[in-house]
């Protein structure tokens, strides 16, 4: 006959265990749901690489550079922004984007971030300079 006090750490254990694999069951859904929101946003960006690489493509095919379809030019400011994303190796970032097509937007950066500084610590009045 098996003592009461085993079998009780016995049930125990038993209901350790079964909390563990539950928290471990929703741990994967977490990281599964995460995972597929990841190659989501890869698959994204491969499509815009390929997208631009296209445009670029379309456009050392044409007699002007800047020009999409049936030799429309594109806006100088996309023009601009396509020379950013074939000079710049790796990943590019929003600020990044903005500080290569205009190097005064840095300090316009750092005010709003000063502005929401501001704001966050309960100051009242324009934003410091």
């Amino acid at each position: 006959m098996v003592p009461d006090e085993l079998l009780r750490h016995l049930d125990e254990r038993e209901q350790d265990v079964h909390a563990e694999a539950d928290r471990l069951r929703a741990e994967i859904a977490e990281l599964s749901a995460r995972l597929e929101d990841i190659q989501q946003v890869v698959s994204r960006l491969r499509l815009t690489r390929q997208t631009l690489l296209e445009i670029a493509g379309q456009q050392g095919e044409q007699d002007q550079p800047g020009t999409v379809g049936a030799g429309e030019p594109l806006p100088p400011a996309y023009q601009e922004i396509l020379a950013v994303f074939t000079r710049i190796d790796g990943d590019l970032r929003a600020k990044d984007l903005c500080r290569a097509l205009n190097p005064l937007c840095q300090t316009a950066v750092r005010h709003r971030r000063m502005s929401h500084f501001d704001v966050k610590q309960g100051e009242t009045g324009p934003p410091r300079q």
